[in-house]
């Protein structure tokens, strides 16, 4: 049972009418953004951090930290990557835009006790 969930934005500033942030307003913030990022965790103390993001999104993010990758698993069709912030369970997951919401849930739910037996 989730008693607590908090969600952040990777990159805290974009256009009102635009989705993401472009790659000029990516850049000017980035540096900022992982300070940002490393307080969250630091803060929370969250036992996972799930980014749905693809790893194409988040490695910039996770260069920063001390991550260490458990696992690429090839049998899951969503999850990219799975591994730790300290004692914190990291999983990368595609975002979930026009994916199944349950087929996409039950995979990160089973990286995620992958990950706590690992």
């Amino acid at each position: 049972i989730i008693n607590q969930i908090a969600w952040t934005n990777l990159y805290k500033v974009s256009h009102a009418d635009a989705g993401n942030p472009s790659s000029k307003l990516m850049n000017v913030q980035f540096e900022e953004c992982k300070k940002i990022l490393r307080l969250e965790i630091e803060l929370l103390k969250p036992k996972v951090i799930v980014f749905l993001t693809s790893f194409g999104w988040a490695k910039w993010f996770l260069d920063d930290v001390d991550f260490k990758q458990i696992a690429i698993i090839s049998s899951y069709k969503y999850v990219e990557y799975i591994g730790k912030i300290n004692e914190t369970i990291v999983v990368v997951s595609q975002h979930p835009q026009g994916k199944p919401e349950q087929e996409h849930c039950n995979e990160i739910i089973s990286a995620i006790n992958y990950a706590r037996n690992s």
